[in-house]
């Protein structure tokens, strides 16, 4: 069976914002860089309507034939600047968006030489200024409500003109507000869309939406959709909530006002997740922190103003792990390291060993901690030193294969920088903690950061006292 490139592109940060404006879709997963980090995907994520319409754009553009209906399921995120490329399959009407040679969308669609691209008049609403934040539970309510276009008309045959041509524009903006639908309204700001089934038809009725059929287990909904242009049925998840950390008042029950006084530390990655707790479990206790940040400025501006209401001491410094990091020596002085950058762990795009993927933890798990180390060696500061590695190289996981032959190589160097008199490296082998690296659609155990936190913050304070006395 062949399979025919019909085209490629590489979707940037200036694509979605031009098709959210479109669409009316502007979920943070598409357009907020700092959010969409701490969501289920890590990163950035196209539109899934946008990967949709692309393809059909770029099939019309080759052929003289209609589609009259698609069945979409979108298998795996996809991420902005990376190549996407679109292939036909002749013989079963099927597209398929790949990235890696991994596929990404399946769109099966049924050929017509013939549809009515009578174009309608739709009302175009205001755009919403942010996404509605329904329960699961109200989104299971909903029934018979007003499916409306909140989009940009003018845009429509500037992105799509094939398929505006083809169908008219008031179809293409109605496929566009499916996107604004799952995205904004149901379930809006913790959506996923997964799967959809569309038919090209001319309808009379008022255009509406319905949840039909949910599924608490999983959190799933299907929604019917009723628009001026085609009947669809939308298969969204509601997916896990931000995560949220605990504050400095949930940790301060569990430590003594002053037993890290003698501390002052540097918190790489100390904005959120793992670092934030550390941050703040050392400010409670009475110590210093500085903690960094590459992307997640608001974040760490939120962990800091925590920490200097509660009266304690933070700073905070923009940093990059790489080998042109910032000098040490514009650092404040500190006598801990908490080494907590890290890059999306999970969501592995294929099953194949991807040596793309150990590069780009190599870079931070191995080089980027190499270098802090050796500009603390250069400095003479003596420094206690958390490198935290995984259980997983003891209970293999087959998706994180690349991650852990990083951390072996990871423990092999700290073992050798440990010959240092300046540097005391503690390597724990960390179990699934609970932060939104770890966040999955299907329920996981994952450990409480406290229980696994606060007594290695112990173990390196303790190693403090030893060095000074």
């Amino acid at each position: 069976m062949s399979e025919e490139i019909i085209s490629a592109k590489t979707f940037l940060g200036q694509d979605q914002d031009l098709f959210a404006k479109f669409s009316g879709d502007i979920n943070p997963i598409h357009v907020d860089v700092e959010l969409a980090r701490r969501s289920i995907s890590g990163q950035c994520i196209l539109h899934g309507i946008h990967g949709l319409l692309w393809a059909l754009e770029s099939f019309l553009k080759i052929n003289e034939l209609f589609v009259s209906s698609v069945c979409v399921r979108f298998l795996k995120p996809v991420f902005l600047n990376e190549e996407v490329v679109c292939y036909w399959k002749d013989q079963t009407n099927q597209l398929i968006l790949k990235s890696n040679d991994t596929a990404m969308v399946v769109i099966n669609f049924t050929l017509c030489k013939q549809i009515d691209s009578s174009d309608v008049k739709l009302k175009i609403w205001s755009q919403r200024q942010s996404p509605e934040r329904p329960s699961f539970f109200d989104c299971t309510k909903f029934s018979n409500k007003p499916f409306k276009v909140h989009g940009s008309e003018c845009l429509a045959p500037q992105l799509f003109p094939f398929l505006c041509q083809r169908y008219g524009i008031a179809t293409v903006l109605e496929m566009g507000a499916i996107s604004q639908l799952v995205g904004m309204e149901c379930p809006g700001l913790h959506s996923l869309f997964t799967d959809l089934k569309l038919t090209f038809k001319d309808n009379n009725l008022s255009p509406n939406f319905t949840v039909f059929k949910s599924d608490e287990r999983v959190e799933i909904l299907n929604i019917s959709v009723v628009g001026r242009c085609f009947d669809a049925v939308v298969r969204a998840f509601y997916r896990p909530l931000y995560f949220t950390m605990p504050t400095i008042l949930d940790l301060s029950s569990q430590i003594q006002a002053n037993e890290f006084s003698e501390v002052s530390a540097l918190i790489i990655g100390g904005s959120r997740g793992l670092g934030e707790v550390v941050a703040k479990s050392i400010a409670a206790g009475g110590g210093k922190v500085i903690i960094t940040y590459t992307i997640g400025k608001k974040d760490a501006l939120r962990v800091r103003d925590e920490i200097r209401n509660w009266g304690a001491d933070c700073e905070i410094i923009h940093f990059t792990v790489n080998e042109q990091a910032t000098p040490i020596e514009k650092l404040p002085n500190f006598n801990q390291l908490y080494y907590f950058a890290t890059p999306k762990i999970f969501g592995k795009r294929s099953t194949e060993f991807d040596e793309g993927l150990v590069e780009k933890f190599s870079e931070i798990y191995l080089r980027g901690f190499k270098n802090i180390c050796e500009m603390i060696v250069q400095k003479k500061q003596s420094t206690s030193v958390l490198y935290p590695s995984t259980i997983a190289i003891d209970e293999p996981i087959e998706e994180l294969a690349e991650y852990i032959d990083v951390k072996i190589e990871g423990e092999r160097v700290c073992r050798e920088l440990n010959n240092n008199q300046y540097l005391k490296i503690f390597v724990p082998r960390l179990p699934r903690i609970d932060t939104d690296q770890t966040q999955s659609v299907l329920k996981v155990k994952s450990e409480s950061s406290l229980d696994i936190l606060i007594p290695l913050v112990r173990e390196l304070s303790e190693n403090i006292s030893k060095v000074a006395s």
